[in-house]
């Protein structure tokens, strides 16, 4: 049976997220470390079909037929004085501690094109009545969900880069995914070999070129991920009015 290792931050509150770094990102989380292994049984599905979508499925240690569920093994556990539970998350793995190879950063940068464009895809749908909604009020709208993306993008970036050019003023949230990515895309893909085993510490966390990676890929996700619950939630609301 394949395997697929994860590695797990349990917060204060002893939520858990489940990260992966073959490839680099998010796999599931829950109200405990027991919680997220039960949802990222079927989360691998959804792994392999998003890497067969990107053409690197070869990015797997180990690859699962389609139908099969790999074996989960968590590899290293590190505990949060915060909060995971709303996806805050700050852990440093000793795996983020590994330089980046220049094969791999080109493979990391085709997977957020691939993430991203998953993300676009959603435009068509979303006009501005659903841009607006929100489950409850304690939820971003799909629009915040938008902006923090783009905003997150440029936060990562000033984790490991001093003075970054300020950014043009974006007209909607779509300009301003579109600016953030492109200031990303432009560091990441010139990262020289410094920038690739460097580690830096910014307000107690300490932060790698592997880890930038592993932090937009997760990010990401977890973002479009709400925004389809909150899109589909949307629909079947609007279905059963016209019923």
């Amino acid at each position: 049976m394949a395997e697929l290792k994860v590695y797990a931050e349990v917060g204060a509150d002893n939520c858990s997220i489940l990260f992966t770094f073959d490839p680099p990102g998010y796999l599931a989380h829950g109200k405990s470390i027991e919680d997220a292994l039960k949802k990222a049984s079927s989360e691998t599905r959804e792994l392999r079909e998003f890497l067969q979508r990107c053409n690197k499925t070869n990015l797997l240690k180990q690859i699962w037929e389609e139908d099969d569920v790999p074996q989960i093994k968590v590899v290293e556990v590190v505990r949060n004085r915060g909060k995971v539970a709303d996806g805050y998350t700050r852990a440093t793995f000793s795996r983020d501690y590994d330089p980046v190879m220049r094969e791999e950063s080109l493979e990391f940068l085709n997977l957020m094109k691939c993430m991203r464009e998953e993300l676009i895809s959603f435009r068509t749908k979303l006009d501005s009545t659903t841009l607006r909604f929100r489950p409850s009020v304690r939820d971003m709208t799909i629009s915040e969900h938008l902006k923090h993306i783009a905003s997150c993008d440029r936060w990562y970036l000033s984790r490991f880069w001093d003075d970054l050019p300020r950014l043009s003023r974006a007209r909607d949230e779509w300009q301003k995914l579109y600016l953030s990515r492109k200031l990303a895309v432009t560091l990441l893909s010139n990262l020289n070999r410094e920038d690739a085993e460097r580690t830096r510490k910014v307000n107690g966390e300490v932060w790698t070129a592997r880890k930038l990676f592993r932090r937009f890929l997760y990010h990401e996700r977890f973002h479009i991920n709400c925004i389809r619950s909150h899109y589909e939630l949307l629909s079947r609301a609007r279905f059963n009015d016209q019923v």
